[in-house]
């Protein structure tokens, strides 16, 4: 019996700090991860994360979070006998380092406006941030844990993880688009972005046909001039069959009507010839 009571002492001795530890976090893992969420998309959820520069409240409230994550997986973490898993704990340890380095490169990134270089290398650094949460992701959805704490420490570090690891792909991506100049432009004129075709372009038939609320014409057009069967037509006069009529006339035509013979020899109005001037002076 007394040694059944020592046992019992000293499973008890091990399980209180164990207690003690839960009892302390007034957060329940349902309640972490909904705060996650919250704070991630008012920190981070915007169109192009370099447009603006986060407000500095934001990044407070968005460390005071992941704070909240890293107590709590401090009071959940360890098995019966105290003992943290370290798993759970290189995993805090990793999520934790890349968030601290994930604000100030966003940071760094919004004043290296024009920087190509330095744009460059930053996108490197997402990229690199990108990889690690993956990494995290993948090792701690493949181990199992029997603790229900240690469960819900997994989800929490997996929720976070998540996070950021499509944080950093975002920068990464809008590093590499030529995002700025657009939307400044339009911010500085107070003018929206045009979506569809210009609207200056001249009306279309059926478009110019609706506004004036006339049908579309499906013949040629009213104004070419007539044809000549529309002109006959028009004035009742027959289409002339023949040539023109004020053509000038032919020689034979002119002769028949002034009643005077063709001539049929050389033009008599010619200067005399040699032989001619010598017969007429009677040489």
């Amino acid at each position: 019996m007394k040694i059944r009571l020592f046992f019992l002492l000293i499973i008890g001795s091990a399980l209180l700090p164990f207690f003690i530890r839960t009892s302390e976090n007034t957060r329940s893992e349902k309640e972490i991860n909904q705060l996650i969420v919250n704070y991630h998309n008012r920190t981070f959820g915007v169109d192009y994360l370099f447009d603006q520069n986060i407000p500095q409240k934001n990044i407070d409230a968005w460390m005071a979070i992941t704070q909240e994550v890293k107590k709590y997986a401090l009071a959940h973490y360890n098995d019966i006998f105290g003992n943290k898993d370290p798993l759970l704990a290189k995993a805090l340890r990793v999520i934790l380092k890349a968030n601290n380095l994930l604000i100030p490169a966003i940071q760094i990134t919004y004043k290296a406006k024009g920087k190509t270089s330095m744009l460059i290398k930053m996108a490197t650094v997402f990229k690199s941030i990108e990889k690690e949460m993956e990494n995290v992701i993948n090792r701690l959805n493949k181990e199992y844990f029997l603790l229900k704490g240690k469960q819900s420490v997994q989800k929490v570090l997996l929720t976070l993880a998540l996070f950021i690891q499509e944080t950093a792909k975002k920068a990464n991506k809008d590093t590499r688009m030529g995002h700025r100049a657009l939307p400044q432009i339009v911010q500085q004129n107070n003018r929206p972005i045009p979506m569809g075709p210009p609207t200056d372009m001249p009306p279309t038939i059926e478009e110019y046909r609706q506004r004036n609320n006339r049908p579309t014409p499906m013949g040629p057009p009213t104004d070419m001039p007539p044809t000549i069967e529309e002109y006959r037509q028009r004035n009742n006069r027959p289409i002339p069959m023949g040539p023109p009529t004020d053509m000038p006339p032919t020689i034979e035509e002119y002769r028949q009507r002034n009643n005077r013979p063709t001539p049929m020899g050389p033009p008599t109005d010619m200067p005399p010839t040699i032989e001619e001037y010598r017969q007429q002076l009677g040489g």
